[in-house]
């Protein structure tokens, strides 16, 4: 059976919230993974059709959620999918480039490929965190290793996994990381930065014999 209400309170940082039935009853819990991902995330005060479940403890729960009027996601997954790969790609390309020509120090490309790698595995495991109702990644966490350089890992974390990727405000803060990364290796491969860059390989090589 299918029942209406709207969405009374909603964390998306932790992916739960309650929706307050039509008609008056307990407010039922809400939590992101029974919400159809075809949709526009949910948010407090959407009208939503939901089916009556119950928890582990037999606390009633909501399933198959979605909003009411039906409206789907303006982001849709396989557009943001077609623009990240690319740009991924382009990207590492580009910095491959730049080593070859001694533009760029290897260590600096290797440090954006580990950092992306990062990036994506704790993508990946926020995710299932979001999912299970786990302990989540801080979104603070994601952000910094964006802005150090693993942003191209972010980029493929939330197109291929779908997740962060309909946030508005974790997008914009996202963007900000990666236009400050991008500025900083623009400095660095300029002749006043070329210095720096290169006190950047040194401690960088010197990482391994240290460990």
């Amino acid at each position: 059976m299918e029942y209406k209400g709207s969405i009374a309170s909603w964390d998306d940082g932790r992916g739960y919230g309650f929706i307050q039935p039509e008609g008056g009853g307990s407010r039922v819990f809400l939590h992101v993974s029974a919400f159809d991902r075809r949709y526009c995330r949910p948010e407090q005060g959407m009208a939503v059709r939901f089916s009556l479940g119950r928890d582990d403890r037999g606390r009633p729960r909501a399933d198959s959620a979605r909003p009411a009027n039906a409206k789907r996601s303006p982001n849709r997954p396989g557009r943001q999918r077609r623009r990240a790969l690319p740009l991924v790609g382009v990207f590492f390309a580009g910095l491959a480039g730049l080593s070859v020509w001694g533009w760029l120090p290897w260590s600096i490309t290797g440090l954006y490929l580990a950092l992306s790698l990062l990036t994506l595995l704790l993508y990946f495991k926020d995710k299932r965190a979001a999912v299970r109702g786990h302990w989540r990644t801080p979104e603070q966490t994601l952000h910094l290793l964006s802005l150090l350089g693993g942003w191209p890992g972010a980029a493929l974390g939330q197109s291929l996994l779908r997740h962060k990727s309909r946030k508005g405000s974790f997008r914009m803060v996202y963007w900000l990381t990666v236009g400050l990364n991008l500025a900083a290796l623009g400095y660095g491969l300029t002749a006043e930065g070329q210095q720096w860059l290169h006190q950047l390989d040194s401690f960088l090589m010197r990482i391994p014999a240290n460990l």
